[in-house]
């Protein structure tokens, strides 16, 4: 039974050209290579689930960028309190000089009581992860006092990002899947007061749990935003009325046909950065096993070892050693 049916009649209703998204994914070279089954599959994938996936940068802020009541909830389960007001904010902040780095956040919003929260979907573990993350946080601090205020209307400042990739860390309890990072002296761990800076990393990839296993509201936030986009008609009411209105924003049918093909431009955009991560670290994986070659024939060459037996132990052509 083809349980894409439903779906594709609706995109068809509506006029979406699988001929323009085609198109679209052969604007890519390296995506207009793929086996014609595999772009079908990929645009299939894409336009005919029934929800958006929500590690994807559009759809992330689709959904949690434009619905106070489902961002209130968020916060209120990560923090672990009732979060009554949710006021959302421009996501940059302006510089303090013109060449100052600009911040632009996923999703920026202010509480009730004024402390300020900055909250974003992050793919890819780039190396500077935590230094932008803290430059975030400190410029939307920096950005909440005025010339001439006193410091005392200074609020604390929350970043809290969803990490769709496991980071490495000194000690590691079971189960942990999120990490904050706060001002503590460094012997005592006395909190420094206020609380200015707090730096949440939820690592959804550490949560090895299937949807009937999730115990509290913050890992069935971590495998929803993680795994949205796979589920069936049907199968996002067993996380009960909290969640509806997230799974109902999340919906597909839900976009214009505009929005729609922005979802596809995004997406496909992100597939491709990920080929070419993926093809980078093949590439170098093979340059770093050659490499890694190179010196144990070099260190058995210097041990005396015959040309045959290196050969033969590390798989390396004679030319390739005789040029050690």
């Amino acid at each position: 039974m083809d349980t894409k049916a439903p779906r594709r009649k609706d995109l068809e209703n509506r006029k979406i050209d699988y001929k323009a998204a085609l198109e679209k994914l052969n604007s890519n070279p390296r995506l207009r290579k793929l086996p014609e089954e595999e772009k079908r599959i990929i645009i299939d994938n894409i336009l005919l689930a029934p929800f958006l996936d929500l590690t994807d940068d559009f759809a992330f802020k689709k959904v949690l960028g434009h619905n106070a009541d489902i961002l209130r909830v968020l916060l209120s389960d990560i923090l672990d309190e009732d979060i009554i007001e949710v006021t959302y904010e421009s996501n940059e902040i302006p510089v303090l000089a013109e060449d100052d780095k600009h911040a632009r956040f996923d999703v920026n919003c202010t509480l009730k009581d004024g402390r300020k929260f900055i909250v974003e979907m992050q793919n890819r573990n780039e190396k500077d992860i935590h230094q932008r993350l803290f430059y975030y946080g400190a410029a939307l601090a920096a950005s909440q006092i005025k010339k001439g205020a006193p410091y005392i209307d200074l609020r604390p400042t929350y970043v809290i990002a969803f990490l769709n990739f496991e980071q490495t860390h000194l000690l590691l309890k079971d189960n942990k899947v999120v990490f904050c990072y706060s001002l503590k002296e460094m012997e005592t761990e006395e909190q420094y007061e206020s609380d200015p800076l707090l730096i949440y990393l939820c690592e959804m990839p550490r949560l090895n749990k299937g949807m009937q296993e999730l115990d509290t509201p913050v890992e069935k936030w971590l495998y929803i935003l993680r795994n949205c986009s796979k589920f069936a008609p049907g199968e996002q009411e067993a996380f009960g009325k909290r969640y509806a209105e997230l799974f109902t924003q999340a919906r597909t049918k839900h976009l214009t046909e505009e929005e729609l093909m922005e979802y596809f431009d995004s997406k496909i955009t992100a597939y491709r950065a990920r080929m070419l991560q993926e093809a980078s670290y093949d590439e170098g994986f093979k340059a770093g096993e050659v490499q890694s070659k190179a010196e144990i024939a070099k260190a058995m060459l210097g041990k005396g070892y015959d040309l045959a037996t290196i050969q033969e132990l590390t798989g390396l052509s004679p030319e390739e050693i005789k040029s050690l």
